[in-house]
């Protein structure tokens, strides 16, 4: 009996166009993990955002201001690596926060390695966003229960977990998360 592993690997071996051809995209988003985690975690962002838009702030700019809050004076790596982002995508998002005025460069050690700080703006703009932010964080807790809240959280993790052993087995380097 051919199992889900063995039929994909036959098909595998045609030519990527012919693969394209064959896919069943209900099939693909019932089975794909990157393609559920991400449709899930569109919807979870829009309900935090919708929480946040009295403050004009996404969720990811949230956490952004509050990791830079909680880390005082942390260099970009550090905070990559707190937000298991890369560096690019947290630069990027920083620089639109920097523009925004919500966070500036810290007084610079003699080190070459920018580290960041919110501004008074930035400040008062995270003390408005969270309570909001934790209205946002009810709402779905209470959505779920406690029970499936738990389940979610170490499915979660479990997942994160996994793909960082396969890319420890390809030799990736990935950002670890706390």
């Amino acid at each position: 009996m051919a199992t889900h592993r063995s039929v994909r690997r036959a098909i595998c071996a045609f030519p990527p166009h012919v693969y394209i051809h064959m896919m069943d995209i209900d099939g693909m988003r019932r089975r794909c993990l990157a393609m559920r985690s991400r449709m899930g975690a569109r919807a979870v962002t829009r309900a935090y955002n919708a929480r946040l838009r009295p403050v004009d702030l996404q969720v990811t700019e949230f956490a952004l201001l509050a990791a830079v809050k909680r880390a005082g004076h942390a260099s970009l790596r550090e905070l990559a690596e707190r937000l298991a982002l890369e560096r690019t995508t947290l630069t990027r998002n920083l620089q639109h926060l920097e523009t925004r005025g919500l966070v500036e460069p810290a007084a610079q050690r003699r080190e070459r390695t920018k580290r960041l700080r919110l501004t008074a703006a930035g400040e008062a703009v995270l003390e408005r966003a969270a309570p909001l932010w934790a209205a946002a964080q009810d709402e779905i807790e209470d959505a779920l229960g406690p029970a499936r809240l738990a389940e979610v959280r170490r499915a979660l993790e479990a997942l994160a977990q996994a793909v960082r052993r396969v890319e420890a087995a390809r030799g990736s380097t990935v950002a670890e998360a706390p």
